[in-house]
């Protein structure tokens, strides 16, 4: 039984159970002091081990990413070569960009097109300024990590952007 959870007894105590008590404490201080220790050094290895970790996520996502970025290079060398490169391909490659950022919790909101009602946290007006609720069509779409808004989606006013569709301009 812990010496803090004994009833005091009276002053009658002999040297033997004196002895015993103080080697407890002893004990007990011991104890604590290794655990104190222990803390510390926990706490000094922390932003080490955490440093450690941002970095391997960082690489595995750079990993993943590499192929693409490799391929999106590649096409704007041929460009800037004045050779002609299809713009479906490179779609392609920015939509594998895409899908490894989402992977990692990276969100698309707001797609290009969707009728929405104006949010001034989520939205910003590409032309005339608008009111909280009016609607509006989404042109440009916002982006979000862990629900936490990046880039807001750019709209205009439903009446002032006809269809909805991305124009050539």
């Amino acid at each position: 039984m812990p010496f803090w959870s004994r009833k005091p007894e009276k002053s009658s105590s002999s040297p033997t159970e004196l002895l015993a008590l103080k080697a407890e404490v002893q004990a007990l201080r011991l104890t604590l002091q290794e655990r104190e220790a222990e803390l510390r050094q926990l706490k000094e290895r922390a932003p080490a081990q955490l440093e450690a970790l941002v970095a391997a996520r960082l690489e595995a996502l750079f990993q993943e990413l590499a192929a693409p970025i490799a391929q999106l290079l590649l096409q704007g060398a041929l460009i800037e070569a004045g050779q002609s490169v299809a713009g479906r391909d490179v779609w392609l490659v920015a939509q594998r960009l895409i899908a490894g950022l989402k992977a990692q919790g990276l969100e698309i909101s707001d797609p290009i097109g969707a009728s929405v009602s104006f949010d001034p946290d989520r939205h910003m007006s590409l032309s005339a300024p608008l009111r909280a609720g009016q609607q509006a069509l989404v042109r440009l779409p916002g982006v979000r990590y862990r629900g936490r808004i990046l880039h807001k989606a750019g709209v205009l006013p439903a009446e002032e952007a006809g269809d909805g569709r991305p124009s050539g301009h």
